[in-house]
């Protein structure tokens, strides 16, 4: 002041009663005509209220500010928290925005994968998933985005190596106001193992049910085929009991004839299924051998001609250049023979059966056609199965185990079977 400048500023001031105030002043120097300063002019203000308001003020932010840092810190924590558990469960996590992009994932998720997550940030759901596991994602992030939820699902996902993988997928939107989605958290397992024992669990039951059925069929099966039979041995050797003396000696052997019949059928019968039980514990051996087949299914057809009808016409035509192969002959036996004999008990009299022996392409095919009741479309399916035997040869005797046990030896031979049918004009298998 004393230089001839005005001095504003705040200090402390006392009252005449002693009490301290702040105060608020403007000094203004007063000069004369000559520049001098006579004297000076001041104006105050008592500040004591603005300066307790400024200093509460300033109390009130310092503390909002230590509260702010100390939120920050909790918050910085807890985000510190979810980070180390996100990044060490074990399982892929996934975080999308609301345009389906990639944000974050976790460790689990770039392993699984096989990608970074820096590439991942920013990119669709396209980077890692196709076809219908896509489909499924794309279908419940529509659903997410729409309304806060969550969803979860199955479905298999491709792993960077290319593994396919049976997952269990949880997914739910997030979001801070007014129930708005901003965005979506996922995680999925790997179920793969359990799908495993699921499927295994239903084969062992499919399996227990089928054997069920198989028991059942064959006590059925056993008291219908073995009856007839047993009847005839019963009621033969009954016969020929009372009236060995006074029949003649042909009628005494018609009867014997007939009891060896039933025996030789009960044989037959229970060798099938002795045969059957032996396929299903694996018991049944591929053994080939050099063996002249063309000699083998003329033997065969002859057989079979000898024992059948007279008006049935069996045929070979034999088409392979070479006679002598490397097949199973018991095998093979068994093969032709059910399916021949097959053709001749369901073909009326006066019906051709025919077995033709081809090639091809590198294996021999052999097939055989009738010309008699056929297999109805329905059965198709099953006929194959052991028991099972078509709706239209209930009258027929027959254990329906014939076709399994050809099937089973086929497949030992690393051949396959198919069947044609239609019925009331033949049979081609």
């Amino acid at each position: 002041m004393s230089s001839g400048r005005s001095w504003t500023g705040i200090f402390h001031n006392k009252r005449k009663n002693g009490e301290l105030f702040w105060e608020s002043a403007h000094i203004s120097p007063i000069k004369d005509f000559n520049g001098e300063i006579t004297h000076y002019i001041a104006v105050k203000e008592d500040i004591t209220e603005k300066v307790k308001n400024e200093e509460q003020l300033t109390r009130y932010r310092e503390h909002l500010e230590e509260m702010v840092e100390e939120r920050t810190a909790q918050l910085n924590t807890q985000n510190e928290f979810l980070r180390s558990l996100i990044d060490t469960i074990p399982n892929p996590i996934f975080v999308k925005d609301t345009e389906g992009n990639y944000t974050d994932v976790n460790p689990a998720f770039e392993k699984f994968y096989g990608k970074k997550k820096e590439y991942l940030i920013g990119k669709k759901l396209d980077v890692v998933l196709d076809g219908e596991a896509m489909e499924i994602a794309l279908e419940t992030d529509a659903q997410l985005m729409k309304k806060r939820g969550i969803v979860n699902y199955e479905t298999y996902f491709t792993s960077g190596e290319g593994k396919k993988m049976a997952v269990l997928v949880y997914k739910a939107s997030f979001g801070a106001q007014d129930n708005k989605p901003e965005g979506i958290v996922g995680i999925f397992f790997d179920i793969s193992l359990r799908k495993e024992l699921e499927e295994k669990t239903i084969q062992a039951l499919n399996k227990e049910k089928e054997l069920n059925e198989m028991k059942t069929n064959f006590i059925s099966m056993a008291s219908h085929e073995f009856r007839t039979p047993l009847t005839t041995i019963l009621a033969s050797a009954d016969l020929v009991e009372m009236y060995y003396n006074k029949w003649s000696e042909e009628k005494v052997i018609n009867h014997v004839k007939k009891i060896q019949d039933s025996v030789n059928y009960m044989t037959s019968l229970l060798d099938d299924v002795l045969t059957l039980s032996r396929a299903d514990r694996g018991k049944i051996k591929f053994s080939p051998s050099k063996q002249n087949l063309k000699e083998l299914c003329s033997h065969l057809m002859n057989e079979i001609q000898y024992q059948t009808l007279p008006g049935h016409d069996l045929m070979l035509d034999y088409k392979l250049k070479d006679e002598i192969l490397n097949v199973d002959n018991k095998l093979l036996t068994q093969i032709l023979n059910n399916l021949l004999s097959n053709a001749v008990k369901f073909s009326p009299e006066g019906g051709k059966i025919l077995l033709e022996v081809t090639q091809k392409d590198d294996k021999i095919q052999f097939i055989v056609k009738d010309e008699g009741l056929g297999i109805d479309k329905s059965d198709l399916k099953n006929i194959f199965e052991p028991f099972f035997r078509g709706k239209n040869v209930t009258e027929i005797h027959g254990s329906g185990l014939g076709l399994n046990i050809v099937r089973n030896a086929v497949e030992l031979h690393g051949g396959d079977i198919s069947i044609e049918s239609e019925l009331d004009k033949g049979t081609k298998i």
